[in-house]
């Protein structure tokens, strides 16, 4: 099966979302359980005049749409959510995201079969999608999506 790196595509105008490192602490999220976690986060955020709800939202963590959400629970019952709300002050906009608490591996060969999951390359974290996934998003019009090939060894994972 092949796998992705999902990015944001950088023609959508993406909110951006402040102060959220005295709230989220994406190194430690993944590794935290879901009872430790609270049931949502309430975060502000600032839009660009001409912004896109995406799909998806990569930075500073991993955010998720309802649709999208609804997609990847048909692939994987077993992932949890963080409901959160990005609130725009100013334009009195808000918009819902789910933070999904997903694997987190730091070797691609420890990723048998799974359907997503977070990739821990140094110091960066990348979230990783086989291509089944990323299909029936995109069958289902998924907005904000860029997919980047993982390589090795000069072949498509």
């Amino acid at each position: 099966m092949r796998y992705f790196i999902l990015a944001n595509n950088e023609q959508n105008a993406m909110p951006r979302i402040m102060n959220w490192y005295t709230t989220v602490k994406p190194r430690f999220l993944y590794e935290m359980k879901r009872n430790e976690l609270p049931r949502f986060f309430q975060l502000e955020m600032k839009l660009e005049n001409d912004y896109v709800y995406t799909d998806i939202i990569t930075n500073p963590f991993f955010l998720v749409s309802k649709e999208a959400a609804k997609i990847m629970h048909m692939y994987d019952k077993s992932i949890q959510y963080i409901g959160t709300i990005l609130h725009d002050k100013k334009r009195k906009i808000n918009f819902t995201y789910f933070l999904p608490l997903l694997k987190k591996v730091t070797s691609l060969e420890d990723v048998r079969d799974k359907v997503i999951f977070i990739w821990s390359k140094g110091i960066e974290l990348h979230v990783v999608a086989r291509m089944d996934l990323i299909e029936s998003m995109f069958e289902r019009d998924a907005i904000g999506i860029k997919l980047i090939i993982i390589e090795k060894e000069g072949k498509n994972l």
